[in-house]
């Protein structure tokens, strides 16, 4: 499965240290673990001018491990209060042929308007959540069903102006999809595997975990008896960080799941909000 990781401070700063110096940097997780290597892409979004919070991403379908040196000068460049990065294992829930899923589009993240986005995960049911996607079916430019899940986000954070009621909201749609269709996926348990989520706005960082399937050939290298799929944070300095794992050797909070957690610089802090939530 693929690794998240987000920063958001009160001013620009950089990442490189969890993006590729650390023990257990996102770099280091690209290849560590043969059974799992993060090998079908990867993606650094960020946001300059940040009053007009102008979203940008850089990101290559390459394996990062094979860019290394391009991903250090990047991470040692990139300056911004928010960053967001993504390292892809590809899922293929449509069984299609994996040269489709490797392309530059079908990488993470994605972006519209001010927004950025990164998911680990796999939506089993994609063809389905598409055909509720309604004007927002024209803007998909790739076949990974992280794309598609990003477009259901957008919809209702457009709908309701709110990202932790459009997270709930995506959720309870899934499901409400499964039960229309669960009969013809007889060797699927749930509509996904996974739903753990980086949101930005360019104001605050937003993180979803919920993953309720484990993946036995995923572990955390900093700590390797940690269940699979349980986010986690930590404020170190002036950054909070947000990940899929722990990457390093200190202190970090786990989330519950389902839960959102929203993290919003105030007065030289943050301001932590966490919202669990029920799945009906």
């Amino acid at each position: 499965m693929c690794r998240l990781f987000g920063q958001i401070s009160s001013s620009p700063l950089k990442a490189e240290d969890f993006l590729a110096q650390e023990s257990c940097s996102l770099l280091r997780q690209s290849f560590a673990n043969p059974k799992n290597l993060q090998k079908d892409g990867w993606g650094i979004g960020y946001y300059v001018n940040q009053r007009a919070r102008q979203a940008v991403v850089v990101k290559s379908p390459r394996p990062l491990f094979e860019q290394k040196n391009f991903f250090q000068r990047l991470a040692n460049q990139t300056r911004s209060k928010i960053i967001i990065s993504h390292i892809r294992n590809a899922s293929n829930p449509r069984g299609i042929p994996k040269k489709q899923l490797i392309s530059l589009n079908n990488s993470q993240p994605f972006h519209h308007k001010n927004y950025l986005f990164a998911h680990n995960g796999t939506v089993e049911i994609p063809d389905e959540v598409f055909s509720f996607l309604g004007p927002y079916q024209k803007k998909i430019l790739g076949k990974n069903d992280s794309e598609i899940y990003f477009w259901q986000l957008i919809k209702f954070v457009e709908s309701y102006g709110s990202v932790p009621r459009a997270m709930k909201a995506a959720v309870q749609e899934l499901w409400g999809i499964w039960r229309g269709c669960q009969a013809r996926y007889s060797k699927k348990k749930y509509p996904y595997t996974g739903l753990n989520t980086l949101l930005s706005d360019g104001n605050s960082l937003y993180a979803l975990c919920h993953y309720p399937s484990a993946n036995k050939n995923a572990c955390a290298l900093c700590a390797p008896d940690r269940p699979w799929g349980k986010m986690c944070f930590t404020r170190r300095g002036p950054r909070m960080l947000v990940s899929s794992e722990p990457m390093d050797f200190q202190t970090w909070d786990s989330f519950h799941d389902p839960e959102i957690l929203i993290l919003t610089p105030q007065n030289g802090s943050f301001k932590i909000t966490r919202e669990r939530f029920s799945i009906h």
